[in-house]
C-alpha cells in the first residue's frame, strides 16, 4: 500500500509443465485484474511459456547438433586410422533376439591392408559371406561381437584369424544403444 498499489497478479511461467519463475503485475485501482484484461494477461503469459519452451529446445537441438558434429568428426578421424584395422559393424539377431551374425558396414584403410580384402567385397556384407567358416573358428565371434552389442561393454583378445592365417590383436565395443 505504501507504493500504491492496490491489486496485483502473478501469472506463472512453465516449461515442460514446471514452473519457472512468474510474470508479476501491480495497479493502482482495486480488482484491476478480472474478467478481460485477466484471461489476456494469462494468455500472455502462456505465450511467454511457450516462448521460452521453444527457446529451451531450440538450445538443446543446437546441443545435440552440436555433439552429433563432435561424433561424426571422432568417427571419420577414427576411419581415417592408417595403422590399426577397424570395422563397425551391426549385430544380426534371431526372431528370439540371439545373435546370428554381422553385417559389417564400414571398414577403414588399415583393415583392408591387414585382412587383405577390399571394401567393396566387404562393406554391407554379412561375416557369414565373407568369412564361410566363421561359425567354426576357434573364437566364437558372432557371439562375442553379439554379446557386446546388445549388452554393451568391450573386450579384447588375442587370437588366430583362420580366415588369414593371423595373429590378431581384438578389441571390440558398442560405443552407444
Amino acid at each position: 500500500l505504501r507504493r500504491g498499489y492496490r491489486s496485483s497478479g502473478g501469472f506463472p511461467l512453465k516449461v515442460d509443465g514446471a514452473v519457472v519463475g512468474v510474470f508479476s503485475l501491480y495497479a493502482s485501482e482495486p480488482g484491476f485484474f478480472v474478467g478481460d484484461e485477466l484471461a489476456l494477461l494469462d494468455e500472455m503469459a502462456m505465450d511467454i511459456s511457450f516462448a521460452l519452451e521453444v527457446n529451451r529446445r531450440e538450445e538443446e537441438r543446437e546441443k545435440a547438433e552440436d555433439s552429433l558434429r563432435e561424433s561424426e568428426r571422432r568417427y571419420s578421424a577414427l576411419f581415417a586410422n592408417k595403422i590399426n584395422a577397424i570395422a563397425h559393424s551391426r549385430i544380426i539377431t534371431d526372431e528370439r533376439g540371439r545373435p546370428i551374425d554381422y553385417m559389417i558396414l564400414r571398414i577403414n584403410e588399415a583393415y583392408e591392408a591387414i585382412i587383405g580384402i577390399e571394401k567393396s567385397q566387404v562393406e554391407g556384407r554379412r561375416a557369414k559371406e565373407i568369412f564361410p567358416a566363421i561359425e567354426n573358428y576357434s573364437i566364437d565371434y558372432i557371439g562375442v561381437y553379439g554379446k557386446i552389442a546388445l549388452e554393451g561393454g568391450e573386450t579384447s583378445f588375442e587370437t588366430y584369424f583362420e580366415a588369414t592365417g593371423q595373429y590378431l590383436s581384438i578389441y571390440a565395443h558398442n560405443s552407444g544403444p
